[in-house]
């Protein structure tokens, strides 16, 4: 989903380009070189520091369908809560790392 976003935003085909920003979630940081081709430009991910264990599972929310595609991640659900309410909630707990912590490896 990084890649694809990156593309959409920096292809060297200006047909390509979808403008707008790149994705931008809680812990989460990429190392890319923007001039490399397309599928090649992130080099490392990075989750709370850490490099990112591709061979786990992480869980992770979003607010709307709209940024995530149906096509990313599984087990996906609509919760009984509005979105204020979980960033309050989330606040409340702390900046605790263990939120994004992988599930498995």
């Amino acid at each position: 989903m990084l890649e694809e976003n990156l593309e959409h935003t920096f292809s060297a085909d200006p047909y390509d380009q979808m403008g707008g920003y790149v994705k931008r979630c809680r812990g989460v940081s990429i190392f890319a070189k923007i001039e490399n081709p397309a599928g090649q430009r992130i080099q490392k991910i990075f989750v709370c520091g850490r490099e990112m264990d591709l061979s786990a599972t992480y869980r992770v929310g979003f607010v709307t369908m709209q940024g995530v595609p149906p096509k990313y991640g599984r087990n996906r659900r609509e919760l009984d809560i509005q979105a204020i309410n979980a960033m309050e909630n989330l606040l409340a707990r702390g900046h605790g790392k263990e939120l994004i912590e992988p599930l498995s490896r």
